[in-house]
């Protein structure tokens, strides 16, 4: 786990900003009823149970608006990617080594995708969880803005509390780190890349590849 800081506070009051031109999020129904009452949106490249990577739902829901997001954020996705390449070089390398099929590609940086959090104040939101369906070994990297005081992340395995505050970015292995945020008040806003393990599973699917990261080396 690492945290940093992005120091150019301009930078961060630009991505709330354009966190807030996003259109809401539709909340899908399934038989009928919604999937979550949550401000989320995942915006960038997914490949879950389909034979070629695709553009997320809410990215093609939110159109002109969510790709003018990910672009006017392109530098914060490459402070993000740094983060990622300095401190887990390994994961940063091999995620980026296969190609993606048209039109997808990787939205933000070296990361396929960002989950926006917009008024994430209920700790309820991100009850404690390990996100088990993410790439194995892989890894998040957290930034967050808005008007906000508290919503710290919990890392408990670690047995540390994070304070959050506008700017502050963590990067940490989400799948095998048991995690959650505490209760803010104000607008808490948070940015969330991550590695999918869809992503590698299409790339297993497509290239017939056989991953490295999925075998431990036999005990000498």
């Amino acid at each position: 786990m690492v945290r940093d800081r992005i120091k150019d506070p301009e930078l961060i009051k630009a991505l709330a900003e354009s966190v807030q031109e996003l259109p809401p999020p539709k909340h899908y129904k399934f038989k009928g009823i919604k999937r979550s009452t949550y401000k989320t949106v995942h915006l960038g490249t997914w490949a879950a149970y389909a034979k070629e990577c695709m553009i997320t739902r809410e990215l093609k829901d939110a159109g002109d608006k969510g790709m003018e997001f990910l672009e006017q954020n392109e530098p914060l996705w490459r402070e993000m990617s740094r983060l990622f390449g300095q401190y887990a070089p390994g994961p940063f390398k091999q995620f980026q080594l296969y190609p993606l099929n048209q039109p997808c590609r990787r939205f933000c940086g070296a990361w396929c995708a960002c989950v926006v959090n917009n008024g994430g104040n209920n700790p309820n939101q991100t009850y404690a969880h390990r996100d088990v369906k993410e790439a194995q070994y892989g890894y998040s990297c957290i930034v967050s803005c808005g008007d906000f005081t508290g919503g710290a992340l919990i890392l408990y395995e670690l047995q540390i509390i994070i304070e959050m505050a506008p700017g502050d970015i963590v990067l940490f292995p989400d799948s095998v780190i048991t995690h959650s945020n505490e209760l803010a008040q104000g607008n808490r806003i948070s940015i969330v890349t991550f590695t999918q393990e869809n992503i590698y599973d299409y790339w297993h699917r497509k290239y017939n590849l056989t991953l490295r990261r999925q075998f431990r080396r036999p005990r000498a």
